[in-house]
């Protein structure tokens, strides 16, 4: 879908902060539908084009500073951005994805198999698993993190996760979890917040790498 979604027509001039959260390359856990939290996963070939894409994206957006999770997939984007537009690189543990625990690596039928517990829909019944985090405990750390960079200034850009993402959005719009998952970032797809009075304007969502770019260069 493309990024035809405007919720406020606020610029990132009049507003304290604009805030360009994208989500990781897809990898090779994304192509097999298994859950991917807190361990690291090679990126697919597709995944590589999308990362060099995502790249450029960043770069014509021309930030201040980014923000990434420290996980490797999405430091193959933060850093040769941040390494190309000589801007600042901080790593924030608080948005890595969610720790999925014994599910870790597994698809939803093999950890259903094994009796396990999935985070949501159909078999959610017994979270968290031994080892994974509770929606509680997710959902605070990611909104500890969203309240501080509502203090920034400038343009920046958060690298992170499409659970992070959601969790976020949720927070903005008042969702609750079941709500919220229904919200899909695919990946390298970017949602824009214009930040303004210590409110969180959606300016735009689902845009595409080359989207942004067109964007930026408007």
């Amino acid at each position: 879908m493309a990024g035809k979604i405007i919720y406020s027509s606020l610029t990132q001039a009049e507003a304290g902060a604009q805030l360009l959260l994208m989500r990781h390359p897809e990898t090779k856990g994304n192509s097999l539908r298994h859950f991917v939290g807190q361990t690291n996963s090679p990126l697919t070939d597709n995944g590589e084009l999308q990362r060099q894409a995502a790249v450029d994206a960043l770069i014509a957006y021309y930030p201040g500073l980014i923000i990434s999770s420290p996980l490797d997939r999405c430091m193959a984007i933060a850093r040769p951005a941040a390494q190309a537009l000589g801007c600042e690189l901080k790593v924030d543990e608080r948005i890595q994805e969610m720790n999925f625990g014994a599910i870790e690596g597994m698809s939803a039928q093999e950890a259903l198999d094994k009796g396990l517990s999935l985070p949501w829909g159909e078999g959610s019944g017994g979270w968290p698993v031994t080892g994974a985090e509770d929606f509680d405990e997710f959902f605070s750390r990611v909104h500890g993190a969203y309240e501080d960079y509502m203090q920034l200034k400038g343009k920046v850009v958060l690298v992170t996760h499409g659970g992070v993402i959601r969790a976020m959005l949720s927070h903005i719009l008042g969702l609750d979890f079941v709500r919220a998952a229904k919200l899909r970032s695919p990946n390298v797809n970017t949602t824009i917040l214009n930040i303004y009075n210590g409110e969180a304007y959606i300016e735009s969502m689902f845009l595409r790498p080359d989207e942004v770019i067109l964007r930026a260069h408007h």
